[in-house]
């Protein structure tokens, strides 16, 4: 809850916290102003005088060792669960201004982001639809209960394409392959990117396939980043599988590999930033407002699902969040 909304947490900091830090800060610069006009006897040359420490690299300390000490109590679904809510498109939501539909999000889609990024589960102990125990992150990998994964998909595809439309009007939506057999997502012909191909994958990060987190880090790794580079590299994987199965074309091939929480492929990251160079700045963010939207509605949606008889929950229903 205290951990700032960029390493994962909600950004409800603690007073009891920072207080001490803020008073600190404010007293080492005073006693540096006031000493620069009121010299102490003997007198005390500045250049040999420590640095007086601000405020916000108090904070940064005690949030990285907060959220070091969190991580190593948690186990690898609360890991990655905590990491996709840091990454820029899992946290996107949190500072969206509802001005249209398109933003707006429900109070069972809320209380489903929440659920994740304070890392309480769900109020049903067994998941309805298969029996087993209905822990953080079930919702995702049950095979018994309705999949988002195709909605998902859909979701961001479209909202590629159509942000690719505002830079390049060749842009198509799922042209057909030159095999006859699945098609691409998105394909492009114009003078922005040439001849290239985009496929969309999205993965979830809770699979038994995905590589876990809770593997030791190597020498100098801080554990967060070990973290990050556990998690990219399942998507790595994912990429690479895409590239090898990808269908016949006439030009480049590029897969966009996301997590079903937002995380992003080192090479889908790296091509994002580049649209993001011919894009208008405000049509940059709010694609990547809608992305991260896209992704938590999905999540809602698979939530909602474990709930017996497809009720909903709202905000005054969360238990053991607050």
């Amino acid at each position: 809850m205290a951990l700032p909304v960029r390493l994962g947490g909600m950004g409800i900091l603690s007073h009891q916290d920072i207080a001490p830090l803020a008073l600190t800060a404010a007293n080492e610069t005073s006693d540096r102003l006031i000493n620069s006009f009121l010299p102490l006897s003997p007198p005390v040359d500045a250049s040999q005088q420590a640095q007086p420490r601000s405020q916000r690299e108090g904070c940064k300390e005690l949030w990285e060792r907060q959220r070091n000490d969190l991580l190593s109590s948690l186990d690898d679904a609360e890991r990655k669960i905590m990491t996709e809510s840091a990454s820029t498109l899992g946290r996107k939501w949190l500072n969206t201004i509802p001005y249209y539909s398109t933003l707006r999000l429900t109070d069972f889609e809320v209380s489903t982001a929440i659920h994740y990024r304070t890392l309480s589960t769900s109020p049903l102990t067994t998941c309805p639809w298969c029996s087993k125990s209905n822990s953080l992150g079930h919702d995702e990998v049950c095979l018994a209960r309705p999949r988002q994964t195709v909605a998902r998909h859909d979701s961001v595809a479209r909202i590629l394409h159509s942000t690719l439309k505002t830079i390049d009007p060749t842009a198509e939506h799922e042209p057909h392959s030159f095999e006859g057999r699945r098609r691409n997502d998105i394909r492009l012909r114009g003078s922005f990117k040439g001849s290239v191909d985009f496929d969309i994958k999205v993965y979830t990060l809770l699979g038994e396939k995905a590589t876990k987190t809770t593997t030791k880090p190597a020498d100098g790794v801080p554990l967060p980043r070990h973290i990050i580079l556990q998690a990219s590299k399942y998507l790595e994987q994912v990429e690479r599988r895409a590239i090898l199965a990808k269908p016949l074309t006439n030009g480049r091939f590029i897969p966009l590999v996301f997590s079903a929480g937002g995380m992003m492929s080192k090479t889908t990251g790296e091509e994002l930033e580049t649209w993001g160079e011919k894009l208008e700045a405000t049509t940059f963010q709010r694609m990547k407002t809608l992305l991260s939207i896209a992704f938590l509605k999905a999540r809602a949606r698979s939530f909602e699902a474990g709930r017996s008889g497809g009720g909903r929950i709202g905000l005054e229903e969360l238990t053991g969040v607050f």
